[in-house]
């Protein structure tokens, strides 16, 4: 079971090419997609590749395609962990399924209000704390407490940049709740880091509606996520 689409790519692409221990490019892997059932053009692919190249994850060797690099091959042990049954937040009943949603409906509100204003209002000083965040998650290589603390604080972070303390001390309060709720469950969560970076090139960008956006998205995901569970 996999987050969203997005990852069950992310992960069959990276598995293909570390299996075939050779550079390949868009039309194979994009066969071998195919092949899983993932409906997806050639194009998408290319450009999913392109980002695994700037993310770190794969590398171009001449006209010849791409292979995996030693930061795609974690990647993708982070990935098989998380099919293995670190995947998603288990709740242990279905009361604490309900209140997750519950907050995260209440989160989706309230720090999309962040993120715009964060966009705004953040000083230098809280992108760098950001930056450091995202490469501590980025470069995590287990799964546990440790991780959904790396994660919720992204979202401390956030509404601290955003300048309102009224805003920080509801998200602050929010996420203390949340983060109880969490420690309950039998099963980790799989945290996007992909997402926060987006919300947080957005931030860094000044663009309030498109960190709005990208917030919005981030959390309408994990809300879905829960509900198919």
């Amino acid at each position: 079971m996999f987050f969203t689409k997005k990852d069950r790519i992310e992960y069959n692409i990276l598995k293909h090419m570390y299996s075939n221990q050779e550079a390949v490019g868009s039309w194979i892997l994009h066969e071998e997609l195919i092949k899983e059932d993932i409906d997806i053009s050639v194009s998408s692919v290319g450009r999913i590749l392109k980002r695994f190249e700037s993310e770190g994850l794969v590398r171009l060797v001449g006209s010849k395609g791409r292979v995996i690099t030693e930061k795609g091959k974690l990647r993708l042990q982070l990935h098989e962990k998380a099919i293995k049954g670190n995947k998603v937040i288990k709740a242990t009943n279905a009361k604490n399924k309900d209140q997750i949603l519950d907050l995260l409906f209440v989160r989706r509100g309230i720090e999309k209000e962040a993120a715009g204003l964060a966009a705004q209002n953040a000083s230098e000083e809280h992108l760098q704390r950001i930056r450091e965040n995202l490469s501590l998650h980025e470069n995590i290589s287990s799964f546990g407490q440790e991780q959904i603390e790396i994660s919720l604080k992204f979202h401390h972070l956030v509404s601290q940049a955003s300048g309102n303390r009224m805003i920080k001390a509801i998200v602050d309060l929010i996420l203390e709740y949340g983060e109880e709720l969490e420690k309950g469950m039998q099963q980790d969560i799989y945290t996007d880091v992909a997402a926060h970076k987006r919300i947080y090139q957005e931030i860094s960008q000044g663009s309030s509606k498109k960190a709005e956006k990208e917030m919005v998205s981030h959390i309408n995901d994990l809300i879905q996520v829960i509900k198919e569970y």
